[in-house]
């Protein structure tokens, strides 16, 4: 069964969530619906996102959840996200932000419309921008949750982070490789440095959630029969999304205060 500490009641605080309309992601928000906290979902898929707040509404009628819609592929489209100005709910600043939204690539490399490779457009260059909009909002003791993998074990120079990201060329080696290239879309510690600079006291964490049976592992071009057998696989083999949410819930809301970054 998941484990994870006592955790803090959120009631009138405000959590925005990339990333929280399915697996590990969802697991959180409706942990968050049930403590009480308001919510502002940035998503991808606005119909997915509707069904998501019934859902949530269903746990905590009280709370109120705004959605934000932006194809995190799109790095235009996040920069048009009016955060400030979205929500009455952004009044009175951010308690948590959680930076979870990403995807499995294939092995062929793809170019977003940025003109860089997909995957490092969405779950970095995406979330370094939503984070630079909600920085100034953040309250005194926020937390920023990333979404990590022990992953970046395969991504071991900050060369091979940025290596090919604007060349459409398959002679580099990071373009071959779909786990390559995921390894080196996630950031933390540069993040925790500048919250260290800062008097607000705010602290960022990253975390490994595990393999966890999500619909990460296939991408929207996946035929349907082939992504029916690969879900069973992984359901089989896999953790569930409430176990791999564990370590993530545990970090956003776990009543102890972080130490460090």
């Amino acid at each position: 069964s998941p484990s994870h500490g006592p955790l803090k009641r959120m009631d009138g605080k405000l959590s925005v969530i990339t990333g929280g309309t399915n697996g590990i992601g969802l697991e959180l928000a409706q942990t968050l619906a049930a403590q009480g906290s308001n919510l502002a979902l940035i998503v991808r898929n606005a119909s997915r996102a509707e069904q998501v707040v019934r859902e949530l509404k269903a746990i905590n009628p009280k709370i109120e959840i705004a959605v934000l819609v932006a194809n995190q592929d799109d790095l235009a489209a996040v920069a048009k996200l009016d955060i400030q100005k979205g929500s009455k709910l952004f009044a009175h600043g951010i308690d948590l932000l959680v930076l979870n939204a990403g995807g499995f690539p294939e092995n062929s490399a793809t170019f977003a419309s940025s003109g860089y490779e997909e995957s490092i457009t969405s779950m970095h260059f995406a979330h370094v921008l939503v984070t630079k909009m909600c920085w100034n909002l953040l309250n005194q003791d926020a937390r920023v949750v990333i979404s990590s993998s022990i992953a970046h074990d395969a991504c071991p120079s900050i060369e091979t982070v940025f290596d090919g990201i604007a060349d459409g060329s398959d002679v580099l080696p990071i373009n071959k490789n779909g786990y390559a290239r995921y390894s080196r879309a996630k950031f933390a510690r540069q993040l925790g440095r500048v919250a260290d600079k800062d008097s607000r006291h705010i602290k960022v964490a990253s975390f490994h959630p595990g393999a966890v049976a999500t619909n990460i592992w296939c991408s929207p071009s996946t035929p349907r029969l082939l992504a029916m057998l690969v879900n069973g696989l992984c359901a089989l083999l896999m953790r569930t999304p409430a176990k791999g949410a564990a370590t993530l819930i545990d970090a956003s809301l776990g009543a102890q205060p972080m130490q460090g970054q």
